[in-house]
């Protein structure tokens, strides 16, 4: 678990001092009013059955929950969407209102739950503030990815070599698409903007030509790989790039931010290629091309493109800062995707064509 922000609250205690309140009816509605219909902060957890702990993490800080409570609350999370009311959570997860209510007080302690009142005159969020906060949800949701990242499970989890040559495939095709999704960006952008995104298009340009060798070391042919498809998750994430840098041209530097952070750690990617070469009985050197990739990468220092370009984040209108942060939200997701279908698709074969081919009219 990544180190907090602040310090480490207990949920458990809050969670206690909120029970032992018990609140009379009158009160009851009362608090069961002011929370309306509850809807939720972006909340991460990572619950570990075996550890009376589990963490839930926020763009404010990390706390650390008692795994029982953490768990119940699961149980009404997927309802907490407002549209439902109190009662009407408890009537769809089967948990008692008040006890909903107990998990929703013990939260809004915790600053997990968003508030349900707002004051019109309240000033308008600050540049300062925007930039924090996306900040902060960028790195969050690029570790996240990291958890989920297939590469870093084929260094761990027993997986046939078909899963690493179909993941070697789909980062093939992705790499070819980014700096072409990129300048999707860099068209709209102007000034300096434009200026950051054409270098970045620029420096991403031809990459493919290393995963490319790698494939070739391991004994695909160039012609099956360039003729080969993308999974439809590889798919959805060109699209979904696409829709997002158009829509605001300066989310290229979010993305970055949170996906070429979560890539393999670049303080040991010599340990890290001949732990997959010795795992999967590959020649000494077969994955040396794609590691020397995620090192020109690293040093090009595209993790840090938002950081160091901060200036040119200048959106304060919240309603453009919705829309961007949910379709960010959705890439994240597609993201997640690729790793659970390649692993699908991958791991066992059963006849499915390797590599995925097209499908043409002349073939029906």
């Amino acid at each position: 678990m990544s180190s907090t922000d602040n310090e480490m609250r207990d949920y458990g205690s809050a969670k206690d001092s909120a029970a032992t309140d018990s609140p009379g009816d009158e009160h009851l509605r009362l608090i069961t009013d002011l929370f309306g219909y509850p809807r939720l902060r972006e909340n991460l957890w990572q619950i570990d059955l075996d550890s009376p702990h589990s963490f839930v993490e926020t763009t404010e800080s990390t706390y650390e929950v008692p795994t029982p409570q953490a768990l119940a609350f699961l149980e009404i999370r997927s309802h907490c969407t407002g549209h439902n009311s109190i009662a009407e959570i408890g009537a769809r997860s089967g948990v008692a209102p008040a006890d909903v209510l107990s998990i929703l007080l013990s939260l809004a302690q915790a600053g997990v739950t968003r508030p349900q009142v707002t004051d019109d005159g309240a000033a308008p969020i600050s540049l300062d503030q925007v930039r924090e906060k996306l900040q902060k949800i960028s790195a969050i949701w690029s570790r996240e990815l990291g958890r989920e990242f297939v590469a870093n499970e084929l260094l761990t989890d027993a997986m046939p070599k078909t899963v690493l040559l179909g993941w070697l495939l789909e980062t093939y095709h992705y790499v070819k698409d980014f700096p072409e999704a990129i300048a999707v960006g860099a068209r709209q952008a102007e000034g300096a903007l434009r200026t950051v995104l054409e270098r970045y298009v620029a420096q991403e340009t031809g990459h493919e030509r290393f995963v490319m060798q790698t494939l070739l070391n391991l004994g695909l042919t160039a012609d099956e790989v360039r003729a080969s498809r993308p999974l439809v998750s590889t798919r959805l994430i060109s699209f979904l790039m696409r829709e997002l840098f158009a829509f605001e041209p300066v989310s290229v530097l979010l993305v970055a931010s949170v996906i070429e952070a979560q890539e393999l750690p670049t303080d040991d990617l010599d340990g890290i290629q001949s732990t997959l070469e010795a795992r999967y009985g590959l020649a000494r050197g077969a994955m040396a091309p794609y590691f020397e990739h995620q090192m020109i990468d690293a040093r090009l220092g595209h993790s840090s493109l938002l950081a160091d370009n901060l200036e040119l984040l200048q959106v304060t209108d919240e309603a453009v800062l919705d829309r961007m942060v949910d379709k960010l939200h959705d890439l994240k997701h597609a993201f997640e995707l690729q790793s659970k279908e390649i692993k699908m698709y991958y791991s066992d074969l059963a006849g499915k064509y390797f590599p995925r081919q097209e499908v043409s009219f002349s073939a029906l």
